[in-house]
């Protein structure tokens, strides 16, 4: 650790900070990296200490959250920079055009089978076939992007600055490659050591690709092919050549990415061979392990099934009911394509029908909460908590004393949310009567049905909130009303939760918008002055846990009068 930040230290350019992030350590790190900063007083340096082991995705936005500047660059703590490396990394900046950049990455001499099976140059964006866009060690982003788009945390290792490349290539984002730019790479392996990399890279590779709809990476394609078609070494010659055959493509394939992409010369990649193949074989067999059995982390960040896990159409009494999927069934049809797609179209076709049937957003949700349920799983758990850490740091940022909530629903999200005035507004008369009950000893808390409530009555708030609303207004009429009245009762500004995308499927209770579209349209006073990502994107497998929405804050121009 100490030789990565003394290579900073040695840097031609001057202008940065350094952020430290302790990704909850228990040797001596924490006292190792206070010396170092008090060492280094003329040295902006933060030190970030997590609660919890948080992996390198979350350690990383713990890292982006601690930044201040408008460029972030990232490496690792057993790689040394060279002098030159974040002046050549800013002047790639230059291109206003660019929204990341990857550097070069060079590992030592190998000094035994491990370390030359695994170590060697990188190459990132030479090719088009080798699919990388960034580095984890050397790679660096402008800080709206990583705020907007954040690492995701469910990756613990493995494909994290893949998922992010191909969710902002997607997004429309550019990248650049620094060749000059170099990182050295300072991690000794032994076979255990590599082997047990594999196994991790597995785990996050299967969830890198069932994220992105993606049945099997292509590294491990003809390992696969090689695997199903052993049986028919049973029958000898000729059927013995199909596995030999996909096993000869697998090892051809592993040896041209150590010559194109790591500069390995042959002998070195000859030597390698076997023991890549072994290091396939595992992650191949770590992914389908992936497959079969969900992993710790996703069994804590699910709750247990509440009464959310069944919701009754109002109209229609208990004839019916529309039920969340069992979570085996949405497990194993996310991670097979083929199964997955034809599920998705039977469920788009219940949806549709049952949209028909719907009696409406007030009716749906008062006769919802009148059964005794519940706001949903949005409002509870991690991402209530998300919700509240974003909003309690918006008010206190800028100095805001009222705040309206459009949609306040039973008052869970309500009660984390610190601020000296707060008004919920609802349409369901059942949880507005619950709110006031709950809330009945605090006097810096107000609850208003929205149909009772007379013109003028709600005086303009310093903030407007609508979280996780929006895409439930079906009425297109009711759409509009919401949203002016949203953007009405506010005097400087809005935060809106929501998705903004109108491809997303929906089931019928659930519509969803591209909502800016009408701010722009219609709200010509307000401008957008921040989005950002969720921390728990959304995962099908997780999908009481997880969500598509991000928070796009809006600002009220400066002259503009509230109406």
């Amino acid at each position: 650790m100490l030789p990565c930040l003394e290579s900073l230290l040695a840097s031609t350019f001057h202008d940065f900070e350094i952020v430290l992030v302790d990704d909850a350590s228990t040797d001596e790190t924490p006292a190792v990296l206070a010396r170092f900063r008090d060492e280094h007083p003329r040295v902006p340096i933060t030190i970030v200490r997590n609660e919890e082991n948080l992996g390198v995705c979350g350690a990383r936005n713990a890292g982006i959250d601690a930044a201040r500047g408008d460029l972030v660059f990232f490496t690792d703590s057993d790689c040394t920079v060279e002098p030159d490396w974040l002046e050549r990394m800013v002047a790639a900046f230059d291109d206003d055009a660019l929204s990341a950049v990857a550097g070069t990455v060079v590992d030592p001499p190998p000094r035994n089978w491990a370390e030359m099976a695994k170590f060697g140059g990188s190459r990132i964006g030479r090719h088009r076939w080798q699919g990388r866009r960034l580095i984890g060690g050397n790679m660096g982003f402008r800080r709206w992007i990583v705020t907007e788009h954040r690492f995701d945390p469910e990756i613990r290792y493995g494909c994290d600055e893949d998922d992010l490349a191909r969710r902002l290539a997607a997004a429309g984002h550019r990248f650049g490659f620094a060749p000059e730019a170099v990182v050295h790479h300072h991690h000794p392996f032994t076979i255990g050591s590599y082997l047990r990399l594999a196994w991790k890279q597995g785990q996050g590779s299967a969830h890198f690709w069932r994220k992105h709809g993606v049945f099997l990476g292509r590294d491990l394609w003809f390992l696969l092919a090689a695997v199903l078609t052993l049986p028919a070494a049973w029958f000898g010659m000729p059927a013995a050549l199909l596995p030999a055959g996909f096993l000869a493509i697998q090892c051809a394939a592993l040896l041209y990415n150590s010559l194109a992409f790591k500069w390995q010369p042959l002998g070195t990649a000859l030597l390698a061979l076997p023991l890549q193949l072994v290091h396939s074989v595992v992650k191949l067999a770590s992914v389908v392990w992936a497959w079969i059995v969900p992993t710790d982390r996703e069994r804590r960040s699910r709750p247990v099934p509440s009464s959310e896990t069944i919701t009754t159409m109002p109209s229609l009494a208990s004839q019916s009911r529309v039920r969340q999927p069992p979570e085996w069934l949405l497990r194993f049809t996310s991670r097979l394509p083929v199964i997955r797609t034809v599920y998705r179209q039977w469920i788009a076709l219940k949806w549709q029908v049952g949209r028909r049937r719907f009696p409406g957003s007030a009716s749906y949700w008062e006769a919802r909460y009148a059964q005794g349920l519940d706001s949903g799983p949005g409002s509870y758990g991690r991402l209530a908590e998300f919700k509240a850490e974003f909003i309690n740091e918006f008010v206190r940022a800028h100095d805001i004393t009222s705040v309206v909530e459009w949609g306040c629903g039973d008052g869970s999200q309500a009660s984390l949310i610190e601020c000296p005035k707060y008004t919920g507004i609802d349409i369901a008369p059942t949880v507005i009567e619950r709110c006031r009950k709950r809330f009945e000893d605090d006097s810096s808390r107000e609850f208003h049905v929205r149909s009772q409530m007379s013109p003028g009555q709600l005086e303009p708030h310093e903030l407007a909130l609508s979280l996780d609303v929006i895409f439930h207004l079906i009425e297109d009429d009711v759409y509009e009303q919401y949203m002016t009245e949203l953007f009405a009762s506010a005097s400087r500004y809005v935060v809106v939760y929501s998705t903004n995308d109108d491809s997303i499927p929906a089931p019928p209770q659930a519509r969803h918008r591209q909502f800016t579209d009408w701010v722009e349209a219609n709200a010509a006073d307000w401008e957008l002055i921040d989005v950002r990502g969720n921390r728990y994107p959304h995962d099908p497998a997780a999908y009481t846990s997880t969500s598509r929405c991000s928070f796009y804050a809006f600002r009220r121009r400066e002259g503009a009068e509230p109406a």
